[in-house]
């Protein structure tokens, strides 16, 4: 899957500084804020994923267009993200876990990972980032393992979470990024059964047109991620050659769901 690509970066809360307990995935805004920087000064434009989309449909990749997501819904992209973005001209795409939006806070298995000082986007500021040019697209209703979910359940959080978004902000919802980028072949049918154009996983590497539309990669923003790590990522999409090799061969094992649903079912096996 390696060669010329578009890089898909994922994030989740910006903070004003760190806090303990927090999860490594949710960076400094200052950190976030240098990324964004170092991408303006190299010459990079940001797209949509609905672009990225039309590029990988039709071949035509521009190498310099970066796409730049955010998972969840936090009240800190109002606050520290959009505010950053707008600096350099870039705009973004927010995978939105709809059975959150207008809480006090987060519920559920990650909740506690969460910054102490965030909360969950209300409707009006969903609509405020759509505005502000942010495309929005489906994360869910509850934010679970879809791969253990029973398929009824599965379907719910497919179907009703693209319903919500696009009854609530008059658009067309078409994207969709796994929690935790959880998935096994029934789940990649049940997305093409939603009527979903692609879905996002977190494997690594940059989206080009050899990846299967219904598990494109993204690339994980952590706090590890300092202004080399960072280059490395946007160029190559992997953090160093080691990490490269495991995902060829990840990929290469992975290929087609049903041999990934199998090997993983082993594994699991062994370890237990």
């Amino acid at each position: 899957m390696d060669g010329p690509g578009i890089p898909v970066l994922m994030y989740h809360a910006l903070l004003a500084q760190p806090a303990p307990g927090t999860s490594p995935v949710h960076i400094a805004a200052q950190l976030f804020e240098q990324q964004m920087a170092w991408l303006h000064a190299q010459g990079y434009e940001a797209i949509t994923v609905t672009d990225m989309h039309r590029q990988l449909t039709t071949s035509q990749l521009n190498q310099k267009n970066i796409a730049i997501t955010f998972d969840d819904g936090y009240r800190s992209l109002v606050a520290r993200a959009a505010p950053a973005l707008k600096k350099y001209g870039f705009t973004a795409t927010l995978f939105l876990a709809t059975g959150f939006v207008g809480l006090p806070k987060f519920i559920g298995a990650f909740a506690n990972a969460v910054p102490p000082d965030d909360r969950p986007l209300t409707w009006a500021e969903v609509r405020e980032l759509q505005a502000a040019g942010w495309d929005i697209q489906a994360h869910s209703r509850t934010h679970r393992l879809h791969a253990a979910l029973p398929a009824a359940e599965l379907r719910s959080e497919l179907t009703e979470s693209k319903q919500l978004i696009a009854e609530q902000l008059d658009s067309s919802v078409q994207f969709y990024a796994f929690p935790y980028g959880n998935y096994n072949r029934h789940v990649l049918q049940a997305l093409v059964n939603a009527g979903y154009q692609a879905g996002f996983s977190v494997h690594s590497g940059l989206a080009n047109t050899a990846h299967d539309l219904r598990r494109l990669p993204r690339i994980e923003m952590n706090t590890g991620c300092d202004l080399h790590i960072f280059a490395k990522l946007v160029r190559t999409g992997y953090p160093s050659a080691a990490a490269a090799y495991r995902a060829r061969l990840r990929d290469a094992l992975f290929y087609f769901p049903g041999i990934k649903d199998v090997l993983q079912s082993i594994f699991k096996r062994f370890i237990n």
